[in-house]
């Protein structure tokens, strides 16, 4: 079973490990100052934080659909920096907003959302 092989290999490492996208969430990239913008906008679930990018962790398939600009799709094929559970301030990867524990994603809607509101008024 595939998560069970992903959540071994992350509950295994104590600092950060690559773990691929497209099987038990997908993510959406924000980065520079619109992705503390979109974070302070309030939305709920697990975010990674690595430098001045924010890692919105969505349901699988979520990022091939991917078309809000201001966020980039990662889904299968690619790799996405997690930190220990416990890993929640920097420096460093760290969770912006760590997982419940009880698998809740972000809503890719909800979060495609809060881009546009973000992205138009940076734009304006």
């Amino acid at each position: 079973m595939p998560s069970r092989a992903h959540a071994q290999k992350w509950f295994a490492h104590a600092g950060v490990v690559l773990l691929p996208a497209g099987t038990v969430w997908d993510a959406i990239r924000v980065s520079g100052g619109m992705a503390g913008n979109v974070l302070a906008a309030g939305i709920d679930g697990p975010v990674i934080r690595d430098r001045d990018e924010l890692y919105f962790l969505v349901r699988p398939g979520a990022a091939g659909t991917w078309t809000t600009p201001g966020g980039e799709g990662l889904g299968a094929a690619c790799y996405v920096a997690v930190p220990a559970p416990e890993c929640t301030s920097g420096p460093g990867v760290h969770w912006a907003q760590a997982p419940d524990g009880n698998g809740a994603l972000i809503d890719a809607e909800r979060l495609a959302a809060l881009i546009q509101g973000v992205y138009g008024e940076a734009g304006q």
